[in-house]
């Protein structure tokens, strides 16, 4: 009986070390498919560096919009609106980085429920909860972007207009102004989900 017990322990003790070694594994497995979804996103850094360019452009081409003469207040409305088209078309890129990112991440999910350790799921768990409010919360911020640039479209396009009264302008100016400050809120709250992010994959990353 002794002897049994010994070997009783021993065989427990083994499947217990099985299943940490099972964990390690697919907790691993987890993290690297979700550094590939990382790594899909890093051209974004390049992108948003052409976005901020863009931005710094219609700063510069603003300080002219008022200017006496037509000519000039006609020609860059112009290049304003070509300018936000282009800001539209370096966001898409993003978007689609975005979208790749999302599709590399859910095939994380799978290696989840073959983690046996709760603490460690629960872990994974909070990750995987944190990366879905991320991409959730850029859906939500890159819609108020577009809503933002489509604004200041319709308002550059309108000072080109003849028929556009100072009236007409400040309304359009106010629409823009409430597009950027709903795109600000989004934002904000797009950048806490992925500060949520940051914490959660050094908790998981400790668990390798």
């Amino acid at each position: 009986m002794k002897f049994g017990k010994i070997l009783g322990a021993v065989l427990a003790s083994s499947i217990l070390l099985a299943g940490c070694t099972t964990d390690k594994k697919e907790i691993k497995a987890y993290s690297d498919q979700v550094q590939k979804a990382f790594d899909d996103e890093k051209p974004i850094n390049s992108i948003s560096k052409k976005i901020n360019s863009l931005e710094e452009k219609k700063k510069k081409l603003s300080s002219k919009v008022n200017s006496q003469d037509p000519q000039v207040r006609e020609k860059t409305a112009t290049e304003l609106v070509d300018n936000a088209d282009k800001r539209l078309k370096e966001f898409k890129k993003e978007e689609d980085k975005i979208d790749e990112s999302q599709k590399d991440f859910k095939k994380a999910e799978k290696y989840i429920s073959n983690i046996k350790n709760d603490t460690k799921k629960k872990e994974v768990e909070e990750l995987d909860n944190a990366l879905k409010d991320k991409y959730k919360a850029h859906e939500a911020y890159a819609s108020a972007y577009k809503n933002g640039i489509k604004a200041e479209k319709a308002l550059f396009t309108y000072l080109n207009q003849d028929n556009a009264t100072q009236s007409g302008v400040d309304e359009k100016s106010k629409d823009v102004e409430k597009a950027f400050k709903k795109m600000n809120e989004k934002f904000n709250k797009y950048a806490k989900a992925m500060n949520k992010v940051t914490k959660e994959k050094q908790d998981v990353d400790q668990l390798k």
